[in-house]
């Protein structure tokens, strides 16, 4: 495109000489096409300069005009230039806002190098790359590395790039990842995930798994690295032969609490999902069977233990009304692994009981006071001693930060971010505005985040219950309890008892069946890489059935070519389908036990021929301008 560009102004240029010279004289316009071309390379060179140089140039900020780079930055471009792989940014933010004050939506790394970077897009939050990268981050967060890595994995992503220079409110990273090889340049840290071993774009794989779930980036924790995970559902991968009774499945089970939870988030807002008490001692997960067998139960590792449930012993539950002992078999960081049990075909649930603990000291008003009082007011417990409960009146309006709302401020104990929060009460108001209940999530003395729910004229005692989903970021979390102000003699009067809040239980459950048979063996794979369009390698060990898997975005224009080893095409076409939610898959068989392979993007053919004709008009407008010349000298 560059070349044709530079071809068509130069038939321009010459075009325009042509009928300057049939005005007059030729020397008299000559000096000014000169001065023409001069102020416009030298104008590009001016603005090149900040790009050159390391400066980028921001006019519409006051701080901004010149940004330069500190000098560990270009070390760390020199360095990223060994080794394969991508690397991932972390903080996770969608804007970098670094503190020498450069700021960009992509990542800096890409000013640096032709190493892939991956961080969290602006402007494709939903495709299926996108969500596997928001769930690696979420697993790296929940210190769930097992199946960090594994995403880590299919990701081909080798590193991550910790930048401690980069203002966020982002949790930290665990600390459990300095035990992991790194490098360091000034304020930068690369981190090795894969010490022991080298991930590449190209990789073999034996064996697939059936994913049935509707959220398919959650369930690629527990799988193996020669497993692959694709939708049962496609076509192409049905059409495949002799490999189905190595094949696997992989079902997420439907959890009611996060039903529950998602259903009330993305509803219109009204009373008829409020007006109501909700009950989180129990936890159903519902999930459909397609075939019988013998299926393990992995139940998410996170932070169990606050739910009543021991990793280490079984547990007790329901399953389709039936009393069951689930056994625990092993567990890791990420999940904890039964025993298989036998399953039909068909609908199934299964029911834990949990001990959740309420979250508030003295909710109930029937221990010691457990409240700040923001604001002048008449704070009573009231009641006998079986049930007591708050009253508020505010008849002064005025609390200590100005506002004339006043409130009884409780603190959420042992609050966890990177959990969802139900919260619920009873009320009734007396007189007065309506009253209101506040979340207010802060770090310090900065606000985070407030969600306000506003409760309804009722006379009597109702319930009202409502969730909340945080900010994660180091913070405290604190319900109010709002008596509002109002133009009235006797005020606002709202009676508040049976304050509960407690953490969702949103763990996931999968049910895997590892199919029957033997595993098929996993080839060895080489891979030389040529140009972004363009991989090429080899695999050793490949007479058995076995996959292909290219870590790019899925396309049917990516296409792979089978060579033998003296070079010569193989009359072969694999199938082509969509592997691990994004990445291209070829099913590979009847193959020698080694071969060569080339993966090639169709598109590219259609640029080598718009370079093609770039060079030749190139090459066309140098002819005719010479030619031009030695025409004019001699008339």
């Amino acid at each position: 495109m560059g070349l044709s560009i530079a071809g068509l102004v130069t038939l321009f240029f010459y075009s325009l000489e042509e009928k300057i010279s049939k005005i007059g004289p030729i020397y008299i316009y000559r000096p000014l096409l000169t001065i023409f071309v001069l102020v416009i390379a030298i104008g590009n060179l001016v603005y090149s300069y900040p790009l050159i140089t390391g400066k980028i140039f921001r006019p519409s900020r006051n701080d901004g005009f010149f940004i330069s780079f500190p000098n560990y930055i270009f070390d760390a471009g020199k360095w990223l230039k060994e080794g394969e792989g991508r690397i991932i940014g972390y903080p996770d933010d969608e804007i970098e806002n670094f503190e020498w004050k450069y700021r960009g939506i992509e990542s800096i790394l890409e000013l640096l190098s032709d190493r892939e970077v991956v961080f969290m897009p602006l402007n494709t939050p939903d495709a299926n790359f996108s969500k596997l990268t928001k769930e690696f981050y979420s697993s790296l967060k929940r210190k769930e590395f097992e199946s960090m890595k594994s995403l880590a994995y299919r990701l081909n992503v080798s590193m991550i790039f910790d930048k401690k220079d980069q203002g966020s409110i982002t949790l930290g990273l665990p600390t459990e990842l300095n035990n992991l090889p790194s490098v360091t340049f000034g304020k930068w840290r690369f981190i090795n995930l894969f010490p022991d071993t080298s991930i590449s774009k190209i990789r073999t794989s034996s064996k697939l798994m059936f994913g049935i779930s509707d959220s398919m980036e959650q369930i690629f924790g527990p799988l193996k690295r020669n497993e692959l995970l694709v939708n049962p559902n496609d076509s192409v991968v049905k059409s495949f032969s002799g490999v189905f009774d190595q094949s696997g499945q992989l079902i997420q089970a439907k959890n009611s609490q996060v039903e529950e939870l998602n259903g009330f988030i993305s509803a219109q807002s009204k009373l008829s999902n409020r007006l109501l008490r909700r009950d989180v001692s129990n936890v159903v997960y519902s999930f459909v069977v397609p075939k019988f067998g013998k299926y393990r139960p992995l139940l998410e590792r996170f932070s169990i233990e606050d739910f009543g449930l021991d990793p280490q012993i079984g547990i007790n539950a329901e399953l389709d009304g039936n009393p069951i002992l689930i056994i625990p078999r092993q567990n890791d960081d990420s999940y904890v692994s039964f025993e298989p049990i036998e399953l039909s075909e068909g609908n199934h649930n299964l029911v834990l009981r949990l001990s959740s603990p309420n979250l508030i000291k003295s909710g109930g008003f029937e221990g010691e006071e457990g409240f700040i009082k923001r604001g002048n007011g008449d704070y009573r417990v009231l009641g006998d001693k079986n049930e007591k409960y708050l009253n508020i009146l505010n008849s002064e309006g005025l609390s200590s930060d100005g506002n004339r709302d006043i409130s009884a401020s409780f603190k959420v104990n042992n609050f966890d971010p990177l959990r969802d929060y139900l919260v619920q009460f009873r009320y009734k108001q007396i007189f007065g505005s309506n009253p209101s209940s506040m979340i207010v999530q802060k770090k310090g003395d900065i606000l985070v985040k407030v969600q306000v729910e506003a409760l309804p004229n009722y006379p009597e005692w109702n319930n009202f219950s409502f969730y909340y989903q945080p900010v994660k970021t180091e913070s405290e979390m604190d319900i109010e309890l709002i008596s509002p102000f109002i133009y009235d003699p006797l005020g606002t009067k709202v009676s508040y008892d049976e304050l509960e809040a407690y953490a969702i239980f949103t763990n996931d459950m999968l049910f895997i069946n590892d199919g029957v048979g033997s595993e098929l063996p996993l080839p060895e794979v080489t891979t030389n890489y040529s140009s972004p369009t363009k991989y090429e390698g080899g695999v050793v060990g490949g007479e058995s059935p076995h996959f292909i898997v290219f870590a790019d975005n899925y396309s049917p224009n990516w296409e792979i070519t089978v060579f033998d080893d003296n070079g010569m095409q193989l009359p072969v076409s694999p199938s082509h389908f969509s592997a691990d939610m994004y990445a291209n898959g070829w099913f590979m068989e009847n193959l020698p036990s080694s071969y060569k392979f080339r993966i090639f993007y169709k598109p590219q053919r259609l640029f080598l021929i718009g370079s093609t004709v770039s060079v030749g008009i190139m090459l066309l407008s140098t002819a005719l301008f010479i030619f031009g010349r030695k025409n004019e000298k001699r008339n």
